[in-house]
């Protein structure tokens, strides 16, 4: 399964709509879809998942107890650093989830 379409398999089961296969690949270039999926991960805002960016952005997984945030990026920050983080907290959260 490729990035793109792992995150709309997330954006999907967590209630969004889902997009026609040929635009599930603008995950990574177009931020209207990306930020949907980031408002899916900040609904998800319980006591176990927030997002350490810079301990995941640096490859140090948290422990199950950590504390995850998404939504902690920067402004500023590019489109291609937030797709990745958003990739990353969702392999994350498939292999934690409740």
């Amino acid at each position: 399964m490729s990035d793109d379409e792992l995150i709309e398999d997330f954006y999907t089961k967590q209630g969004g709509k889902a997009h026609l296969s040929a635009d599930i690949w603008f995950f990574g270039s177009d931020w209207n879809m990306l930020m949907d999926v980031v408002d899916k991960i900040s609904k998800l805002h319980d006591s176990k998942f927030h997002y350490d960016v810079d301990k995941i952005k640096d490859g140090d997984w948290p422990k199950d107890d950590e504390y995850m945030e998404v939504i902690a990026l920067p402004m500023a920050t590019p489109i291609s650093d937030t797709y990745s983080a958003v990739v990353k907290f969702i392999k994350y959260y498939n292999q934690t989830k409740p």
